[in-house]
C-alpha cells in the first residue's frame, strides 16, 4: 500500500493538504520521506515487535504534528502512522520546516517542546511497561 504522504510535486514553503478517509498510511516504519504532518483526525502509530508483531505505540489526537523527529534528524520513521478517522493533513517538508523555524524562532521553541513530550512520554511508556 502506498503512503499518502507519497506524492512527486515539490513543496517550496507551503504544506501540501490532503483529505483522507480511514485506513489511509501517513507514512510506514523504516521509511525515508523526509517530511512530517499535522492531522485534524485520529491516528494510530505502531511499530513491528522483534516477533514480527505490530505493536500500537500511540493514537494521535488532532493537531499532533507526525514524523516530526524523523523529519528533524532526517532519519526513517521509526513507525507507522494509518488514520484510524477520516481527517485531513497538511504535509511540509524537512527543508521547508527548517527555513520556518530558521525564520520563526518561536516555531523552533515549540517544536523542541513537541519533540521533548515525545521523548519523556516514550520514556515513561517504557518504565511503565518494563518496569
Amino acid at each position: 500500500m502506498q503512503p499518502a504522504a507519497s506524492r512527486s510535486a515539490k513543496v517550496e514553503r507551503d504544506p501540501v493538504h490532503c483529505d483522507l478517509p480511514k485506513s489511509a498510511m501517513l507514512f510506514i516504519e523504516g521509511q525515508n520521506q523526509e517530511e512530517c504532518c499535522a492531522c485534524t483526525g485520529k491516528a494510530k502509530l505502531s511499530t513491528s515487535s522483534v516477533e514480527g508483531k505490530t505493536v500500537i505505540t500511540k493514537i494521535s489526537g488532532a493537531g499532533d504534528v507526525l514524523g516530526l523527529s524523523a523529519a528533524i534528524s532526517n532519519r526513517p520513521y521509526e513507525v507507522t502512522a494509518e488514520m484510524i478517522e477520516p481527517g485531513q493533513a497538511n504535509f511540509i517538508t524537512r527543508d521547508s520546516l527548517l527555513a520556518f523555524m530558521r525564520e520563526y524562532g518561536q516555531v523552533a521553541v515549540r517544536v523542541a517542546e513537541q519533540l521533548s513530550r515525545n521523548y519523556y512520554t516514550g520514556v515513561d511508556e517504557g518504565f511503565a511497561r518494563w518496569g
